[in-house]
């Protein structure tokens, strides 16, 4: 069950400008989202566009087929282009469009969004698998042309064991759309409200299936094997950690923190919307119910899992803790990345993370992911806290 060993050197990471960034320069911010399946980004990518000022592309070149179609420098091309601004002909709506990327491949055909003011923000959101073999240190050079520099952003969900989960429904639904010849669409409402976890999983699930995919989601991490994850302090740009699980339980706190990461939070647009949501939650009101989709329940045991399968579970992996307290954790608590070995492992131990705070510049670090301590703050930064404060290690 062991994945691959973390070869990144730990000296790669810029600690990210958090609540020192005061503003942003002249242009638009350019921002690319690293994300893989199942870690929230359609979530995000909602919160961020109800930011007035932000414009972001959800996975382009993404429509369902092997991407390898078009050459390596087709994507470098394209997605230093679409870090300026947005494209049309990238997404799955355009596949009909005689200008669609995959018609041509070339980036020099892909027609601006027109008649739109230029954005506080201006990015996309990817999976990096959909663009294979682009030259990510041309993108990060092209995108800084006539502007600040590219920001980014990796998205990571560490419960491994609910991220599992997340990704098995998605291939039982999967199976039943293939599987169903008539009816509304499974995304539909109409679907959706007959057709929970439960039913598509009737409940159970093999332990030695959820191991699986617990280790793969280990592996799919963005911030471990995403873009410019090996390269040092001054080959790569200036880099932000986004857990989903402080997006479930701290998300106006998480989204002020990325807006202030970029420079925008202080603009009158973000400042406005940020202001507008924290007096609903002031007042009690979920702000959320209108920006992001219905999630399954944070507690699996007796709702996408049943008890017995939850038991079996805990009965083969009697030594694998953090697994186990995953398995368990009724809310969404933000893990360590199990350790195990000498290096990362899906049967190692992990730590149960802080909330975020004021002394973590309300940002993570990958070395509070690895379970190991936060670097001192240089240069006036704010104080940094061990990640192995708080709860025990699991």
């Amino acid at each position: 069950m062991a994945c691959p060993r973390f070869l990144v050197s730990l000296d790669a990471y810029i600690t990210p400008p958090g609540c020192l960034d005061s503003g942003r320069r002249d242009g638009s911010v350019r921002l690319v989202v690293f994300k893989r399946a199942r870690t929230g980004s359609t979530w995000l990518r909602k919160e961020l566009q109800s930011v007035p000022g932000v414009q972001l592309e959800f996975e382009p070149f993404t429509d369902g087929r092997p991407a390898q179609h078009c050459p390596p420098a087709f994507f470098t091309a394209a997605l230093t282009m679409a870090t300026h601004r947005r494209l049309r002909c990238v997404a799955a709506r355009d596949r009909e469009r005689s200008c669609y990327w995959r018609r041509h491949c070339n980036a020099s055909l892909l027609p601006p969004w027109r008649g739109r003011e230029r954005p506080l923000v201006a990015g996309i959101v990817l999976n990096p698998a959909y663009a294979p073999g682009a030259d990510w240190d041309a993108i990060a050079r092209g995108a800084t042309i006539g502007g600040p520099p590219l920001r980014t952003v990796w998205l990571c969900r560490t419960n491994l064991i609910k991220m599992a989960m997340s990704d098995l429904r998605r291939l039982a639904k999967r199976r039943l759309r293939a599987a169903t010849a008539s009816g509304p669409p499974l995304d539909s409402p109409a679907a959706s409200s007959s057709l929970d976890s439960s039913s598509l999983l009737n409940g159970t699930v093999a332990p030695a299936a959820l191991l699986a995919k617990a280790a793969e989601a280990l592996s799919r991490q963005t911030v471990l094997h995403g873009p410019w994850a090996s390269l040092g302090a001054g080959g790569r740009p200036s880099g932000m950690v986004l857990l989903y699980e402080d997006l479930q339980r701290q998300r106006l706190l998480a989204l002020r923190s990325v807006l202030t990461y970029l420079g925008v939070a202080s603009e009158p647009g973000p400042a406005r919307e940020l202001e507008k949501q924290a007096a609903l939650e002031a007042r009690g009101e979920d702000a959320a119910t209108t920006t992001h989709w219905a999630k399954a329940p944070e507690a699996l045991c007796g709702t996408s899992l049943s008890l017995a399968a939850c038991d079996a579970f805990e009965a083969e992996s009697a030594a694998r803790s953090c697994l186990r307290a995953q398995l368990r954790s009724p809310a969404p608590v933000p893990f360590s990345f199990p350790r195990g070995g000498g290096g990362l492992s899906a049967s190692g131990w992990c730590t149960a993370l802080p909330l975020l705070d004021e002394s973590s510049c309300h940002s993570r670090s990958p070395l509070e992911l690895l379970g190991l301590a936060r670097p001192a703050a240089s240069g006036g930064g704010a104080r940094r806290r061990s990640a192995t404060r708080g709860p025990a290690v699991l």
